[in-house]
């Protein structure tokens, strides 16, 4: 990625961004045929070379948290296996299940991040976590808390903006 455009790999973290994910993934699908998703200020998904969704929330505090994307793989699996049982596909196999991997987080991180500030009360606790310091088991905790209490209509309303490209 360091030769992609400035992110660099720290053990399971990547640090920093890429200057343009889509064009990077666009090659990998090209190339593998698979589906592939960065995550990062914005997080996205290419399906195929023409085929990509972008989710433009993405909170800060997630980038900080060791193995978040590990977590995220791990719901997208999730979501992968319920879509096996889907009879129809408009999309490439597993593409709406990344899509709907990401969501999932983006979703559970913004409910962690408004319990954050309804429980702790300052902003001042908040600049520490997304700084790298302070107490980031809190907001671990607050996500993994958020990942059992959404709902289906609690995800409708926190669901991230989605821009879907398809020029198939």
């Amino acid at each position: 990625l360091d030769a992609q455009g400035g992110a660099q790999v720290r053990g399971v973290d990547s640090i920093g961004d890429v200057d343009d994910p889509l064009s990077i993934l666009r090659g990998l699908t090209g190339a593998s045929g698979a589906v592939a998703c960065m995550s990062g200020k914005r997080d996205v998904i290419v399906g195929d070379p023409k085929l990509s969704a972008e989710l433009s929330y993405s909170d800060p505090f997630v980038g900080n948290m060791t193995g978040s994307g590990c977590l995220v793989a791990t719901l997208q699996a999730s979501f992968a296996a319920a879509e096996k049982s889907c009879p129809e596909e408009t999309f490439p196999q597993y593409f709406t299940s990344a899509v709907a991997g990401l969501a999932y987080m983006s979703a559970a991180a913004r409910l962690a991040h408004l319990r954050l500030h309804e429980l702790e009360g300052d902003s001042q606790h908040a600049r520490l976590l997304s700084a790298g310091s302070g107490p980031a088991y809190t907001y671990r905790n607050h996500l993994f808390d958020g990942f059992a209490t959404l709902t289906p209509a609690l995800l409708r309303s926190l669901f991230p903006p989605l821009t879907l490209t398809d020029e198939r």
